[in-house]
């Protein structure tokens, strides 16, 4: 008797990539895992983007294409998630490339885990230079190399440098769709996968991570995730951590709830440097104490936040 195979769903957002597009689709459908449906996503891409993912759905089924008015990245995998049906969903941008095996081993390393509280499986990334071409991938036969992390120890990683780029972003990972029955990307934000990140993991109560890079993340110039320091990334971050901090609310952990404390003065002492507003709002005496008694930031950084407060580099 045949193994029943669920349906899994992956959402790809598109929008001015027309030099990538082709070699992003065609790693979907090289998938060993072959009960997919790919949702191609047009963000009303002005290029040649919208045509060649109509060329594709006309060569296979698995194949749905939305064309819709240009609303940014997070309106795009909220227009996927309105019409999937898979039992299963991941999302891939459009300008970078999967392994052939990322939906059968991420599905397998849930399956295998046997336990309900498990509805994300993670995977490592690799990044690749914006002009380079993956042609071999290897093979992998087994997912021994695989640990589960409660969600709390998984947000945990948050603070660990090298767990950083995997963690937070929603690219890497396969998740049941229940988890987004009532979540949805909130449009016009910078970072939006941190904006959902803490609700994902309120729904998810584990995470099964796979340790071999599956996912290839394309470094691209003029990224949306430059400028870190612009209004618009200070006000977006000002958000993420707060549901940081409702999260560790929410779990009673009281040295996460410090380490988000940590992080946000780190952050917004940083951030008076650069942004009117933040420098604005540092200039008080307990704001000012906070940045002095930081465990992690440097003393000649110290020196650099109070001579700010003294001498007001927006005048």
């Amino acid at each position: 008797m045949n193994e029943f195979k669920p349906l899994i769903s992956i959402i790809v957002p598109i929008y001015k990539v027309e030099q990538f597009l082709d070699e992003a689709i065609q790693s979907i459908l090289n998938q060993t895992y072959r009960d997919i449906e790919i949702i191609l996503v047009d963000d009303g891409s002005p290029d040649n983007c919208g045509y060649i993912c109509d060329q594709y759905a006309e060569k296979d089924a698995r194949i749905v294409v939305i064309h819709k008015e240009n609303g940014g990245l997070s309106d795009a995998r909220n227009a996927g998630l309105a019409i999937c049906k898979g039992t299963y969903l991941a999302f891939v941008d459009s300008d970078d490339v999967i392994h052939p095996q990322f939906i059968e081993l991420l599905y397998t390393a849930i399956q295998s885990a046997n336990n309900k509280q498990v509805k994300i499986a993670c995977c490592c990334l690799e990044n690749f230079e914006e002009k380079i071409v993956i042609k071999e991938f290897k093979q992998y036969n087994s997912i021994t190399n695989s640990k589960i992390f409660s969600n709390v120890d998984y947000v945990n990683l948050l603070f660990e440098e090298q767990w950083l780029p995997t963690s937070v972003v929603v690219w890497n990972k396969l998740y049941h769709k229940s988890i987004f029955d009532n979540i949805r990307f909130p449009k016009g934000e910078n970072h939006e996968d941190e904006y959902v990140f803490f609700e994902i993991y309120t729904q998810a109560l584990q995470v099964v991570f796979f340790d071999y890079p599956l996912y290839f993340y394309r470094k691209r110039s003029g990224s949306i995730m430059s400028n870190k320091f612009t209004d618009k990334n200070v006000a977006s971050f000002s958000g993420i951590l707060k549901k940081r901090m409702e999260f560790a609310i929410k779990t009673e952990n009281k040295a996460l709830q410090n380490k988000i404390k940590n992080l946000s003065t780190e952050y917004f002492s940083a951030a008076s440097f650069f942004s009117k507003k933040e420098y604005e709002a540092s200039r008080n005496f307990n704001f000012s104490m906070q940045v002095i008694q930081h465990p992690t930031i440097h003393w000649k950084t110290k020196i650099l936040f109070l001579k700010n407060l003294i001498f007001n580099p927006f005048k």
